[in-house]
């Protein structure tokens, strides 16, 4: 049997804490979450990407089949067609383009991670600017076509980095700047615990992403998550 593997967490203005069990739920949430466990027919997302990763158009467009995907996989999303229907065209969208498939968010660097930082707030800008989009939905769909580079920026996460999700929306390009160096921060920092986690995972047949990863273990360590009761933290 494994032992566990552990991920340090520095929350915003909170004592930093150690989740000690990060395999096991790891494991738990890729194996029994829908949004994981289901596969493309039953609209899982995890499987939906990795059906399309390899195909370099689908990869810099969006289309109504992906949003069919966030809204019925359990990713906890009610966003409808017709707010996507400027984006979810099928066509090249070139700010999508400007975040290059080979960049990985653990080992990006200094100006590096500010450049991909920077194109990655400019893609969320560019999709919550229309009604019912929000900065969770942009992120699932961004995170689906570079599931290397980009987190899911949703309220678990959040709450879990000390950091809630704000209610106005003016408020949301300052509150996604900062989520998104925390969790840069984060994934530097646990490199080589994601990189066993991933290893592991991928011994029984599931393929993850450093940066999913790192998102389901701090999405189930939401005390109010499906898993929350199973995670155990402890403070540094």
């Amino acid at each position: 049997m494994h032992d566990d593997v552990m991920i340090d967490i520095k929350p915003f203005g909170q004592k930093a804490f150690r989740i000690e069990n990060a395999w096991e739920i790891a494991e738990l949430f890729f194996r029994t979450d829908p949004s994981s466990a289901y596969d493309v027919s039953r609209k899982g997302y995890d499987a939906w990407i990795l059906a399309h990763a390899q195909d370099p158009d689908w990869r810099d467009m969006v289309i109504p089949e992906d949003i069919g995907i966030i809204n019925g996989s359990n990713m906890h999303m009610r966003s409808p067609l017709t707010a996507w229907q400027a984006i979810a065209t099928g066509d090249r969208l070139p700010w999508i383009a400007a975040l290059d498939p080979g960049w990985s968010t653990e080992n990006l660097l200094g100006g590096d991670w500010h450049r991909a930082r920077d194109r990655i707030l400019d893609a969320v800008s560019r999709m919550i600017r229309y009604r019912h989009i929000s900065v969770a939905g942009a992120t699932k769909i961004l995170h689906m076509k570079r599931p290397y580079l980009v987190p899911i920026l949703d309220s678990y996460v959040g709450n879990v980095l000390g950091s809630p999700k704000p209610s106005n929306k003016s408020a949301m390009p300052d509150w996604s700047a900062r989520m998104l160096d925390s969790l840069h921060e984060i994934l530097v920092s646990n490199r080589d615990a994601l990189t066993a986690i991933q290893q592991r995972l991928m011994a029984r047949g599931i393929f993850r992403t450093p940066v999913r990863i790192l998102d389901a273990v701090l999405w189930s360590a939401e005390p109010t998550s499906t898993f929350g009761y199973r995670v155990k933290r402890r403070e540094l």
